[in-house]
């Protein structure tokens, strides 16, 4: 599919969040944050210059008046109507006629008039309030699925106004997405999410596409209020409009056509999101990311797995599907609401991540033959463990036995399942045992043992896990002997 090189338009912007909508209406936490991170994605990757994009945080109606009379009369001054590209974008509160910024008032007839009025070729106004929806309904609005625009080699003029939430609606902020739920989706569709073409350009149709449909699953999930995102148009010309170029990126994931299902980017701590999306073998898919470390969590119907990954400045990092792990999100409210969120899915990380360490002890028990009892030892241990594969993971075991004073050390494989709360595991290994002071020749203080074992293992902490864990362990020597036991150890995870 072909579209229009973004270098074709000059772009401006003005970008603006404002937390406070007055006292009539509670305080927003996100919005503010909603116009900074929506201006550096404008500044990285969409062709907008530093110099050309105006960000207000905590803005009044004139603020917001001098700005956009300022950035027309440099585009009128600088001849460059016909080839200019122009986007406003707001969160914050809003009602039925205006948008609340603080203790004033901007009418939303007369910033939608604004727009229409600015001297470019094209117009983008983005609003995520609620009621929002009103500014696209004084000439006819749509509360319907995205827009399809065609493409040929004219250049593109005219005007779109897309809204959070129709007329009648609420918009909604989640505090774990630590956003505004649509401006999130938004951003995630610019970042390379809605990249539907998979030609490393995200348009303004594949843009509003994602963040209508994820806005609208997202908001029945998370509340049960849908919250439909509505659009007005009126285009010349037939064409789309490119918004971001993920080939600016400087870092960022690629996922070939051996990945598919649903992924999620998180930070390392899977406090924030950074990309939701749902990717099929035969697509390709670029996520743009600033350097830093992720957490990628990957669901293929019941299995989930996650995969760990520092990204580093100026490097493309290729995701392979066998580099996941197999391991055991988002809370949303009305925006200016205090109700408490709504948890509608969780995906968390359980058992060993690619390396974990630890030490524990345990109690055993062994028979002595020549008395028929059960004589009884300590032990202490450090052990280790590693993911092979998504349900395979390597141990290696070093244990001191206390009273018989003998050290062994051993390896062996575990299966591992997740019951969406812990990780149970069987496993088996084979090793060696030395005896210490026992005997005067080392062949003979040196036995093979082999170990089977079940047990389960939990979070504990951030980095740590619990691990119980009931071992059998045969000891080859001139006689047997059989030893059953419980230990207990912590693990730390890289």
């Amino acid at each position: 599919m072909s579209v229009f090189s973004q270098t074709q338009y000059l772009r401006y912007a003005i970008i603006v969040g404002q937390n406070d909508g007055g006292a009539s209406v509670g305080k927003l936490q996100y919005a503010e944050r909603d116009a900074r991170r929506v201006a550096d994605v404008l500044k990285s990757i969409g062709d907008f210059p530093k110099e050309n994009v105006i960000l207000l945080t905590n803005p009044d109606s004139l603020d917001i008046l001098n700005s956009i009379e300022r950035t027309s009369l440099l585009v009128r001054n600088k001849q460059e109507q016909e080839k200019a590209l122009f986007m406003f974008y707001y969160s914050g509160h809003a009602d039925i006629s205006s948008l609340l910024l603080g203790k004033t008032r901007f009418s939303l007839e007369k910033i939608q008039k604004m727009i229409t009025a600015f001297p470019a070729a094209f117009k983008i106004g983005v609003f995520d309030a609620c009621q929002s929806g009103v500014v696209t309904a004084f000439k006819g609005g749509t509360r319907a699925e995205p827009f399809y625009l065609q493409n040929n080699a004219a250049l593109v003029k005219g005007q779109a106004i897309i809204a959070s939430a129709s007329a009648t609606e609420r918009a909604q902020e989640s505090s774990t997405l630590k956003g505004s739920v649509f401006t999130f989706h938004w951003i995630n569709g610019l970042n390379g999410s809605a990249d539907i073409s998979a030609d490393n350009q995200v348009t303004l149709n594949e843009a509003y596409q994602y963040a209508y449909r994820k806005t609208i699953e997202t908001s029945a999930l998370a509340t049960g209020e849908i919250q439909h995102p509505v659009y007005r148009f009126n285009i010349a010309g037939q064409g789309d409009i490119v918004l971001t170029n993920l080939n600016k990126s400087e870092s960022g994931i690629f996922l070939g056509n051996d990945c598919e299902g649903k992924f999620l980017v998180l930070s390392e701590d899977f406090l924030e999101v950074y990309a939701d999306f749902y990717k099929e073998k035969s697509r390709d898919i670029f996520i743009s990311l600033n350097h830093g470390k992720y957490t990628i969590v990957n669901a293929r119907g019941s299995d989930v797995s996650t995969l760990a990954l520092t990204l580093k400045r100026k490097i493309i990092t290729n995701v392979k599907q066998n580099m996941f792990i197999a391991n055991t999100l988002t809370e949303s409210r009305i925006k200016g609401h205090s109700d408490s969120p709504v948890n509608y899915s969780k995906t968390m990380p359980r058992g060993y991540r690619d390396l974990s360490i630890g030490g524990g002890a345990g109690f055993v028990l062994y028979p002595d033959f020549d008395t028929d009892n059960w004589d009884r030892d300590v032990f202490l241990q450090i052990t280790s463990g590693y993911s092979l594969f998504s349900n395979v993971s390597l141990y290696l075991d070093a244990q001191a036995l206390l009273f018989c004073k003998s050290g062994q050390i051993q390896a062996g494989l575990d299966y591992v399942k997740n019951n969406g709360v812990s990780d149970l595991f069987i496993g088996a290994g084979g090793g060696l045992e030395y005896a210490f002071h026992q005997f005067s020749d080392f062949s003979d203080a040196l036995s093979g043992t082999a170990t089977v074992h079940a047990g389960f293992t939990t979070s504990i902490g951030k980095h740590a896990n619990l691990q119980v864990r009931i071992p059998f362990t045969a000891v080859f020597k001139e006689t047997h002997d059989y030893r059953l036991g419980v230990d207990f150890s912590i693990f730390f995870r890289k």
